[in-house]
């Protein structure tokens, strides 16, 4: 259906409009952990940019009530923030649990990019490490989101671990 003779028709405009918008979006580093939509926090003066809302959502039990504040959640993960050529931008973890679909196409992830960035399948590998940990934590956001008590537990395995990977390496550097 055409506006007037001659002009674009108001399908294409529509495509035309979403490809630009989809265009201007930031690409955001990789991560397995699962985020909501990435909002702009300081805008350079020379770029335009669009910019996506972010949702402020609370998961709830049965009962109605809230279980997960964003505060808590995102006390345990922080915000991931980076720059491009429209400014710096910011995305929270998000309040969603994950369906079963979900956790199956999370786990074909993490066997694809294992095999893309070429992680070592036994031994020490700096990519694996980096995967498994980046999957650890979204367990955790699972896990915090169906119960929270739970969730700051591993959250304290997580950084115990870490704590232990740490010294490890100190003494294997002094030697």
């Amino acid at each position: 259906m055409c506006l007037k003779r001659g002009t674009v028709s108001l399908y294409r405009y529509v495509a035309l409009a979403n490809s630009m918008i989809e265009s201007t979006l930031p690409s955001a580093p990789f991560t397995l952990l699962k985020h909501d939509g990435a909002f702009l926090v300081e805008t350079n003066t020379f770029a335009r940019g669009a910019v996506t809302e972010s949702k402020q959502q609370t998961t709830r039990g049965t009962t109605g009530q809230s279980l997960v504040s964003p505060e808590i959640l995102k006390a345990m993960l922080p915000s991931r923030e980076w720059k491009d050529e429209n400014g710096k931008w910011q995305q929270n973890v998000s309040m969603e649990p994950s369906s079963r679909a979900e956790v199956l196409e999370l786990q074909e992830t993490l066997a694809s990019n294992l095999v893309k960035e070429q992680a070592k399948q036994v031994g020490i590998c700096a990519n694996r490490e980096r995967l498994h940990a980046q999957l650890f934590d979204e367990i955790i956001r699972q896990v915090t989101l169906a119960c929270p008590e739970r969730g700051l537990l591993l959250m304290r395995v997580r950084d115990e671990i870490r704590m232990t990977i740490a010294v490890y390496q100190a003494l294997y550097n002094t030697r």
